[in-house]
């Protein structure tokens, strides 16, 4: 997107409340069923914070089908509820408001026409489209399709002419079940829209270059691209599929994982002239009662969650991607959706986490290029503005110097990690290519146990890359005296994690602008001890904090944290930004949330303070980054952050935001009395 890029209206899009009944209601024997409707009211208000133009809901809004005799009082219950939005509501029809696609196997009725006037009669037509801001929004009943009703063909004429209609702006399509889950040709299931329909549909979108493709039912995230168009598949304001629990290698969240609230949330849509930024917005499973007040077991800081801001460009700090992040699983057949076949479904939640935290910056493995199912996803990585870093272990040969030059359009920087012994031959394995080469290069050394010197017979199996900042002078008369500085454009240093962030990326960033070099700097949330475990929530959500904030105020340079995804097996055990379940962890809200306080602002940092506080401001307003002693004898320099006047915090160590007000007044006279801004403590 253009930086200069006049933004043009932000909406929003919703699915699957299966709001219930007032009444006993037995349509389901799931406990967080019951639920369903505090959480639409959390998303409701949370939508509100988004103020968008308008929102779409992708049906499924009430989960009694239509022919139980506790349907329309869910309707009741929906209506009050969805009144509550400040913008225009658009609604479609899901299979539990008029049934299911006429596929056989399935567990309800199929779709009739006396259930299609229940919902045309509370919610107005079951398809319709609608211009606004220059843009085309065409809303259908999918549940239709295939299903040889007259309203069918009714519909299907009427999608060919509007989409036949010449339109100059871009052109939304919103559906219930979606056209499919991973790609085009896939088998039906329970998931998809089945033959000939979907092939007819997909044709249309195709023809009318459709911009994008928003569709429910699946309760889970999943994002698509084919041709020229992106297929968002939503999750559920109420509760998560539990069927694509099997994604992950670790015991479910609650309920068979059917509660694992961390996933459940709706999305937010800014259009500029020349983009679409799609943000995730996490609901976390929060709710609200009748009466607008936070439920009783919801700490009063996590009240609501913060929404990015129109024009947000995300997070400076990178990560790195060490887990298979494009993972497709054979999902086993069972009941009752899909009892008879093997579904398959690719595992997004690595590409929901990296949307929803802001990610700009990610580092791979360059052999991630020379995998197809990889090269897709890199390639859509790119389209949604994050900036991609590739490493390669060894000196580049013609095949690998090939693979880089074929894909330098995806490719920011490419890193070489190579024994330092092995510099001049890197050096001229390189200079023959590098004017065909238009990107950054870097260069890491290989670091491990051999280096160190050993005490006795203790020995740590360790192995990682990037200098140490000792050796610095090192490198400047390398840099200084060899052709590194026409051929090399920065070198790879890294931070242990006994070593505070912001005093190494100042000092290296310092030395390097003098000597006129470019830095890199590897993060380690990981020992060099193999078997230590490094997963003390505070500490890790601080370390994260001090390196937000340095990527912020050192934009010469580019850091990394490791890792993204949690390791909690094998060796180099330490908690990343996600845990095994995909979801984020304290550290990872803190990077979310320190991201969107610091709103990519220039960054001035002062000395550190009295307690063990840093001095910071951002745009005007004064900051404070407090600190809390952490365990295993590491350095803690972050405990929570406040902004401006008291108005904003952020709390480090559990990652959520909120009024400073609406924050527990003796937690912060008992545990953070320096941070009470003058004035603030009779307020």
């Amino acid at each position: 997107m253009n930086n200069d890029s006049r933004f043009l209206f932000r909406y929003v899009v919703v699915s699957d409340t299966h709001v219930r009944p007032s009444v006993i209601d037995d349509s389901s024997p799931w406990p967080v069923n019951a639920r369903a409707n505090a959480r639409a009211r959390y998303a409701v208000e949370l939508i509100n914070r988004a103020a968008p133009a308008f929102v779409l809901h992708l049906g499924d809004v009430v989960h009694p089908l239509p022919s139980l005799s506790s349907y329309e009082d869910a309707i009741s219950e929906a209506k009050e509820i969805l009144a509550g939005l400040d913008a225009p509501l658009h609604v479609i029809p899901g299979n539990h408001d008029i049934g299911d696609k006429p596929m056989p196997g399935l567990p309800a009725a199929p779709v009739d026409a006396e259930s299609i006037e229940k919902f045309r009669a509370n919610f107005g037509e079951d398809w319709q489209a609608f211009e606004h801001g220059g843009c085309r929004f065409v809303l259908l009943n999918v549940e239709l399709l295939n299903s040889g009703l007259e309203r069918e063909q009714v519909q299907k004429a009427w999608l060919e002419a509007e989409l036949a209609r010449p339109f100059a702006g871009r052109t939304f399509v919103f559906t219930h079940y979606p056209t499919h889950i991973l790609a085009p040709d896939e088998p039906s299931n329970y998931d998809n829209l089945d033959e000939p329909a979907r092939s007819w549909l997909m044709g249309l979108i195709a023809q009318a270059n459709v911009s994008a493709v928003f569709s429910g039912h699946v309760h889970n995230f999943f994002h698509n691209r084919v041709g020229g168009t992106d297929f968002y598949v939503l999750p559920s304001t109420s509760f998560v599929r539990q069927d694509y629990a099997e994604f992950f290698r670790q015991a479910p969240a609650a309920e068979l994982g059917r509660d694992d609230a961390a996933k459940l949330g709706f999305l937010v849509i800014d259009v500029f002239e020349d983009a679409v930024v799609v943000h995730t917005a996490r609901t976390l499973g929060l709710e609200l009662e009748a009466r607008g007040a936070a439920a009783g077991s919801t700490a009063e800081h996590r009240a609501m969650r913060q929404i990015p801001p129109v024009g947000w460009r995300g997070n400076r700090l990178g990560v790195n991607l060490r887990h298979d992040w494009a993972e497709v699983v054979k999902l086993p057949f069972n009941g009752p959706m899909d009892e008879f076949l093997r579904k398959e479904a690719r595992n997004d939640y690595t590409l929901f986490n990296l949307v929803d935290f802001g990610v700009r910056k990610v580092r791979v493995p360059l052999r991630d290029f020379d995998d197809p199912s990889y090269r897709e996803r890199l390639e859509l990585l790119c389209e949604l503005g994050i900036e991609i870093t590739a490493f390669q272990f060894g000196i580049p040969g013609e095949a690998t110097l090939s693979l880089v030059e074929r894909h330098a359009a995806q490719i920011a920087t490419f890193e070489i990690i190579a024994p330092w012994q092995e510099r001049h031959a890197l050096l001229a394995a390189i200079a023959a290519r590098r004017a065909t080469l238009p990107i950054r290069l870097a260069l890491a050394c290989i670091t491990s146990s051999a280096d160190g010197d050993t005490v006795g017979s203790q020995f740590a199996h360790y192995v990682s890359y990037g200098f140490s900042e000792s050796r610095w002078e090192e490198i400047a008369d390398f840099s200084r005296t060899s052709d590194a500085a026409g051929l090399i454009d920065a070198f790879v240093f890294t931070v242990p994690v006994r070593e505070g962030v912001i005093g190494a990326v100042e000092r290296l960033g310092r030395r390097a602008r003098e000597l006129g070099i470019g830095v890199n700097v590897n993060v380690r949330l990981a020992s060099e001890i193999p078997s230590e475990v490094i997963d003390d929530d505070a500490l890790i959500a601080a370390r994260v904090a001090e390196a937000v904030i340095a990527a912020c105020a050192w934009r010469d340079q580019d850091l990394f944290i490791d890792t993204f995804n949690s390791l909690d097996r094998g060796y180099f055990p330490r908690t990343g930004l996600c845990d095994r379940l995909l979801n984020p962890t304290p550290a990872g809200e803190v990077y979310r949330n320190l991201g969107l306080v610091l709103q990519d602002d220039d960054i001035g940092i002062g000395a550190a303070g009295a307690g063990d506080t840093l001095a910071l401001e951002a745009a005007g307003e004064k900051l404070i980054l407090v600190g809390a002693p952490g365990r295993q004898g590491l350095p803690s320099s972050s405990g929570w952050l406040l902004l401006g006047d008291g108005c904003h915090c952020i709390d480090v160590p559990e990652g959520h935001a909120g009024p400073l007000l609406a924050c527990r007044r003796e937690w912060l006279e008992t545990r953070a009395p320096m941070m009470l801004p003058r004035g603030l403590a009779s307020s």
